[in-house]
Formats: structure tokens, C-alpha cells, sequence
């Protein structure tokens, strides 16, 4: 499944039934977790076809498949992922980081643009520390993925993480320049909340 040897894995899906495609190896993956981390859209493609429903299956870290390929930023692969999921709601990582969340951080725009249009609220979604998508990608220096972001869910311009910072704080303090542009350009107002926040 990692290196994408489509025919081997549609022979070993025939002989075994849907075997292959259920079973877990090490952390509790499966072969569709493992070729969405890899990015192989045709063993995905094999294994959704043979067992669509393990498309929503939490590994041994609590990830499922998309969360695996936005967080490597496999376009293709979480494309194929959402084709099944729709609009079904998933469950956060361990670390309390969704889908959004990784694809924001990977700037993996396509796979973020529908992420948000399938799922708006995952934009304000928090993980463990209290960051939503907004957070993570300010952190991270992704503008894009900001953008983005901001477009579908502009309220989060004022939102506080657990730090009590809001994502402009964040851009500022890790010196990404673009991210605190493209989020001061959506709200003159941004500045004022970094002020207000430290009083």
C-alpha cells in the first residue's frame, strides 16, 4: 500500500476478499491508512471499492485516512477520501486536530477549500491546546491557508486560543509576516483585538 503497487494489492484484495483491507498492522493502521499517508490514490481507490466503510477508521492515534493525507498534503488522496466521506462528520485526532486543521497547516489549499465548504464548522473546531484552523495556520506561515480560512469563517479573526492569543498573535510572534498581513487585511479590527487580549 506504501509504495503504490496498485496490481499487487487488487490480486492480494481478490484472493483475500475483503481481508486486506480490514486488517491492522502496526498502530493499529490499516492498508487505507497507510496509502492516504503515502499518498497512493490508486491503492486507494482498490481499497475504498473493496471496504468503503474503513474510510472513517481511527488508527492507534486516533487518525483516520484524511486526516493522514491533509496532514502530508496529498491532494489527490483526500480528494478520493472526501468522494466517500461526504459530508459525514469525523473525529479528531488524538491531539484533537481535525482533517482542517492538518490541511491547513500543509497549505494543501484544494483539499482545505473543501474541507471548509463540507464541513464550515471544522474552521472553528479547537485541538487539545485550544487552536482552531485559524490558529494552526498563522502558526505554521500559511497566508493561503489563512485566506481561505477567513473566508468561510471570518468570526475567527477575534478567537482566542488557550493562550489567550488570537491567530494574528500568533503570525506576529513566530515572525510570519504574510499570514498577519493577509489577517489584518480581513479585519482593520485585529490589531485592536492583540491590544484589548494583553489588558
Amino acid at each position: 500500500a506504501a509504495i503504490g503497487l496498485d496490481s499487487i494489492v487488487q490480486l492480494l484484495l481478490g484472493l483475500s476478499g475483503k481481508q486486506l483491507a480490514l486488517g491492522r498492522g502496526r498502530g493499529g493502521r490499516t492498508a487505507l491508512h497507510i496509502a492516504a499517508a503515502c499518498g497512493q490514490a490508486g491503492v486507494i481507490h482498490s481499497l475504498l471499492a473493496a471496504a468503503p466503510n474503513t474510510a472513517n477508521w481511527l488508527d492507534g492515534q486516533a487518525a483516520t485516512p484524511l486526516w493522514l493525507a491533509a496532514e502530508a498534503g496529498w491532494e489527490l488522496a483526500a480528494d478520493l477520501l472526501l468522494d466517500v466521506l461526504g459530508d459525514s462528520q469525523l473525529e479528531p485526532a488524538a491531539n484533537g486536530r481535525t482533517a482542517t486543521h492538518e490541511a491547513a497547516v500543509s497549505g494543501c489549499l484544494a483539499v482545505l477549500e473543501r474541507l471548509l465548504r463540507l464541513r464550515p464548522g471544522s474552521a472553528a473546531a479547537t485541538d487539545s491546546v485550544g487552536r482552531t484552523a485559524l490558529h494552526v495556520a498563522a502558526a505554521a506561515g500559511q497566508a493561503g491557508s489563512v485566506r481561505l480560512i477567513l473566508a468561510a469563517a471570518p468570526a475567527l479573526v477575534g478567537a482566542l486560543g488557550a493562550d489567550r492569543r488570537t491567530a494574528l498573535a500568533v503570525a506576529l510572534a513566530d515572525s510570519h509576516m504574510a499570514a498577519a498581513e493577509v489577517i489584518m487585511a480581513a479585519s482593520p479590527t485585529a490589531a485592536h483585538l492583540i491590544v484589548h487580549n494583553l489588558a
